[in-house]
C-alpha cells in the first residue's frame, strides 16, 4: 500500500489493528494455557477497540 496522506496512514493502522484482532482470536483458540490465554482475550479486546477508534 502506496500511503500518500493521512487518510491513507488511518486506513493502514486500521486495517492492522483489524489483523491484529483476527490473529489473536485465531491464537485464543489454538492455546491450552490459561495464562497466555488471558494475555490473548486482553490483547484481542486491545485491538478490536484500537480498530474501533480509528474507524
Amino acid at each position: 500500500m502506496q500511503i500518500e496522506t493521512l487518510y491513507d496512514v488511518m486506513q493502514w493502522t486500521k486495517n492492522i489493528h483489524q489483523q491484529l484482532h483476527v490473529f489473536a482470536a485465531h491464537c485464543t483458540l489454538e492455546n491450552d494455557s490459561e495464562r497466555s490465554e488471558l494475555l490473548l482475550e486482553y490483547i484481542l479486546s486491545h485491538e478490536k477497540k484500537m480498530a474501533r477508534v480509528i474507524r
